[in-house]
């Protein structure tokens, strides 16, 4: 993903990006089954200039990112054709659901045929509990910092607080800000109002964005978002803290036809 914390923002595009910061990653043999099979579900979601990730939730193809994860350079969604899912499987891809208003995005990956016929993908659950403060939390993604194209886990737990009591906040004014950064700074605030955000502390590496949050038992409840503050003058220290949109209101809003089928 690009280097900046939310960057190129517009109400109208909503564009958002994963800040730098590097929390060690959970070893694979410290990790349950659940959450190592999230992680065998978490792959690398690219564009032209760019890198995120994503999380396949059926078997058939669906996989949940963040809807910033494809919006290009300009600011505009990019085409589903110029959007490269890294999985040997992978073949063409479908926009299912792009949120107007918050900063999620589900998409249908067509899976190519193999000798044994189409393939299956390795898929991670959804969760359809309420996630609660206290409980631990597992961040996952495609790290470009480690050199590696493999998934990582990050973990923290979930916050009991409110977006502006983030800790890189801590001392920003609003006189601090420019313009158009008091125009994300007001969007967050919209959706931490509405109940959309999951604040838990940890962070995530450049390019984990899009990547699945999941709890103990490897369910995806959130994806991740973005770190830190949301204007790089606002920050005052170190990001400690990563901000998820929660999967529960995304599950409100899918077409009735969209099933999760993940054995």
């Amino acid at each position: 993903m690009k280097k900046s914390i939310i960057a190129g923002f517009s109400p109208a595009s909503v564009v958002m990006f994963s800040a730098l910061a590097i929390l060690p990653n959970e070893g694979v043999a410290t990790l349950n089954r659940g959450i190592v099979k999230a992680l065998e579900a978490t792959v690398q979601v690219g564009i032209t200039g760019s890198n995120g990730s994503g999380v396949f939730v059926s078997n058939d193809g669906y996989l949940l990112t963040a809807k910033h994860v494809l919006v290009g350079e300009t600011g505009d969604l990019v085409n589903p054709g110029q959007v490269k899912i890294r999985h040997p499987l992978a073949d063409t891809t479908e926009f299912v659901y792009v949120s107007e208003n918050s900063d999620y995005a589900l998409l249908k990956i067509k899976a190519k045929r193999t000798e044994q016929g189409i393939g299956n993908f390795k898929c991670a659950s959804v969760s359809s509990n309420t996630a609660l403060s206290g409980e631990p939390i597992w961040i996952l993604g495609v790290s470009e910092d480690s050199g590696k194209l493999a998934p990582l886990a990050n973990a923290g737990n979930i916050l009991n607080i409110r977006f502006d009591q983030m800790e890189s906040l801590d001392g920003a004014t609003e006189e601090s800000l420019l313009e158009e950064q008091k125009a994300a700074v007001a969007y967050v605030r919209r959706l931490d109002e509405q109940g959309e955000l999951l604040i838990v502390s940890g962070t995530s590496d450049n390019g984990m964005s899009g990547g699945p949050m999941v709890n103990r038992f490897g369910e995806v409840i959130a994806i991740n978002s973005f770190n830190n503050a949301p204007a790089d003058q606002a920050v005052t220290k170190e990001a400690t803290q990563t901000v998820g949109m929660r999967v529960e209101k995304l599950l409100r809003r899918l077409p009735q036809s969209v099933h999760f089928n993940c054995p």
